[in-house]
């Protein structure tokens, strides 16, 4: 089982995705001056430092094989994200629409 666990979860196996997820989503809500974007890149932060400390057994001991935490975790991560993407997305848009042709 937890093979499979491991095969369905790249970020519960390379915890420091996370943080290259929240780096990406920051620099871009820096970027486009975005607060929710900045906010889902915080989320995706404290993600990352709670993945990688039941990486490295500092929450949980070597026997928390079964995650059943990440049936939350995850849907919750892609539904904030998405959002955030979709605003960035908009705001693309309308920017791209108000700006004076050249």
């Amino acid at each position: 089982m937890s093979t499979l666990l491991r095969f369905m979860s790249p970020l519960s196996v390379h915890p420091w995705l996370a943080v290259a997820i929240a780096a990406g989503l920051g620099f871009l809500a820096r970027r486009v001056r975005l607060v929710w974007l900045g906010m889902v890149a915080g989320v995706w932060v404290v993600y990352a430092f709670y993945e990688l400390s039941i990486h490295y057994h500092l929450i949980c001991s070597r026997e928390c094989d079964i995650r059943l935490d990440l049936l939350l975790i995850y849907p919750l991560l892609a539904s904030i994200t998405l959002l955030g993407l979709i605003q960035l997305a908009v705001t693309m848009w309308r920017r791209r629409e108000g700006a004076p042709a050249r």
